[in-house]
């Protein structure tokens, strides 16, 4: 793309950040509703669903698709790349798998997970700062794209984000800045949820007139704790913008990108080349099921909110019908009208009414609960189940036919196949934020490792800013999806077996609880088995010695045979 004279490209970037920016209303109302049916079971306010099923449907697919604990990393350099070079792979990924720990992205990527299926994708964001790398997922209504008629992010002109910020962080940020000063004059802050002009607690009144006075009456319906955990911050705060731009005319002519980073509306905070690493922008994008020719994704809670109102309208109707048959209808015949005292005593337990009318009496309505009911609701589950790709064999149920425990893992591979093609593609970017996590630690980390050994033994002193940037980090063995990790355990037991890894590489495969301390209790532990195996040899030579001794001895005894 071609920027402007720095003149003109104010209004360009404005114009290009519009562009970006203009389904974000739409997408931001959209995924406030997936948000509500996520977390309540429904976009009704005035009732409390009775159970929200597809919360727990989204939380066990996404459990299925990544897990935080079982995440295992290599690394893949070019082919290009030089033999000497592989020296370091093994404390690259020592480097990654304690980046992905010790900076919390292990359990924010998991929230990225969820979430993604919620609004169909989610996007993280990896910064340097003073404290080291930190990582934060992005909700997509805070995020444009230019293109959003393709899935892929790398291929994309220019991005947007959008972020609040206070003064006081500000302030912080600009401290070297050498417009501090005239841009902290020029913001304004706010409060970051001014667009709703009513109150919380109005909206819970009926309104039926707002002019001149505001009458209504108290909306009762929606009894017990409702929770919509929207937070509430009252400090104002500043709306920011940051564009990511392609430049054709940076790095000689290559192209890498260009940041504006703006405060509303318009105000330059920066305008710089690419500060992050070269021709690479610092966004992930996590879709567990893309659409080739929609940026933004599938929203699994929009196939599964019609199967949510059904099952929630026919489980409220299952309950009026038990409430009617624990407090039938009565019908009174010959009676005449009752008293609201006479029908309180008639429905007290011991009550009793004598009629003065000859042949009254009172009949019950109890309505029958057809057969079926409570299997219309399972029948609901199992449909969302086939949506999310989830068999009664994954989800730990028995399954019939069955015959045996291989049977068994024979029909959960076959039957994970679809959930398998959404977990690659959530470990596709697991292994994008990592890679960009080590380039971004190699650039700045300034600490001394050590390297293995080489042909001659020796390990060498090394940065990590050293090793060819020509690499990439991989997820081991698919171990970001615990629908691999049975396969895992038993590959790596066969590959003991024959011998193909040693002991150690067999204890982090199988990754067991305190693996460290394992780890480090393995050398002693192989060193007192050599010693114990050397010990029984020792004792096998012996004992076959005096055997032998023996055996020569009586035949020492046996009288020679004369010859006939």
């Amino acid at each position: 793309m071609i920027i402007p004279p720095a003149a003109e490209r104010r209004e360009f970037y404005v114009d290009l950040i519009n562009k970006c920016e203009a389904s974000l209303p739409d997408r931001k109302q959209q995924n406030q509703s997936y948000r509500q049916y996520y977390l309540q079971g429904s976009l009704g306010n005035q009732k409390n669903v009775m159970q929200n099923r597809l919360r727990d449907k989204i939380n066990l697919l996404s459990a299925f698709l990544y897990a935080q604990e079982t995440t295992k990393f290599g690394i893949k350099f070019g082919a290009h790349v030089p033999e000497e070079q592989r020296l370091y792979a093994d404390i690259l990924r020592e480097v990654a798998l304690d980046n992905w720990h010790n900076t919390d992205t292990d359990r924010t990527f998991g929230d990225a997970t969820t979430w993604s299926l919620v609004y169909g994708s989610m996007m993280k964001k990896i910064i340097w700062t003073s404290n080291g790398l930190e990582t934060y997922p992005l909700e997509p209504h805070c995020f444009g794209v230019l293109r959003e008629d393709t899935d892929r992010i790398a291929h994309q002109e220019a991005l947007v984000m959008s972020f609040h910020i206070t003064r006081s962080e500000l302030n912080r940020q600009l401290y070297k800045h050498p417009r501090q000063d005239e841009i902290l004059q020029q913001v304004s802050a706010r409060k970051k949820d001014e667009n709703a002009t009513i109150p919380q607690a109005v909206s819970k009144i009926i309104i039926s007139q707002s002019s001149p006075n505001m009458i209504g009456s108290a909306n009762v319906d929606g009894q017990g704790i409702r929770q919509d955990y929207m937070p509430v911050v009252e400090e104002d705060l500043v709306e920011c913008r940051e564009l990511w731009v392609w430049d054709d005319s940076l790095r000689d002519g290559e192209g890498d990108y260009r940041v504006w980073t703006c405060a509303l509306p318009d105000i330059t905070i920066y305008d710089r080349a690419n500060f992050f690493i070269p021709q690479e922008h610092p966004f992930v994008k996590v879709c567990p099921v893309s659409l080739y020719n929609y940026f933004w994704g599938f929203s699994l809670v929009g196939a599964l909110a019609g199967l949510q109102d059904w099952r929630d309208k026919r489980l409220s109707q299952i309950d009026q019908t038990l409430v009617r048959q624990l407090r039938p209808s009565r019908i009174g015949i010959g009676a005449g009208p009752l008293s609201g005292e006479k029908v309180l005593a008639l429905d007290s337990p011991g009550g009793y009414h004598n009629f003065s009318q000859p042949n009254a009496k009172i009949d019950t309505y109890k309505p029958e609960l057809p057969s079926d009911a409570w299997q219309l609701i399972a029948n609901i589950d199992e449909q969302m189940n086939e949506i999310m790709g989830i068999t009664k064999v994954l989800s730990g149920r028995g399954e019939e036919g069955v015959r045996s425990e291989g049977h068994a893992a024979i029909l959960s591979r076959m039957a994970s196949a679809p959930i398998r093609k959404l977990a690659l593609l959530v470990e596709d970017s697991v292994e994008d934020e990592a890679t960009l996590m080590l380039k971004l630690q190699a650039r700045e980390d300034k600490r001394h490792y050590l390297s293995d050994k080489d042909k001659d033994g020796k390990r060498k002193e090394f940065l990590l800013s050293q090793v060819s940037p020509d690499f990439r980090v991989k997820v081991s063995a698919h171990s970001s999806s615990p629908i691999f990790a049975e396969e895992n355990r038993q590959v790596a037991t066969e590959l003991f077996k024959v011998g193909a890894i040693d002991k150690t590489t067999l204890v982090e495969m199988l990754d067991p609880p305190m693996i460290d301390t394992i780890l480090a209790r393995l050398p002693k532990l192989e060193e007192a088995q050599a010693e114990m195996a050397k010990l029984q040899a020792q004792q096998e030579i012996s004992k076959t010695a005096k055997n032998e001794a023996a055996a020569k001895a009586s035949l020492a005894k046996v009288p020679m045979m004369g010859r006939g």
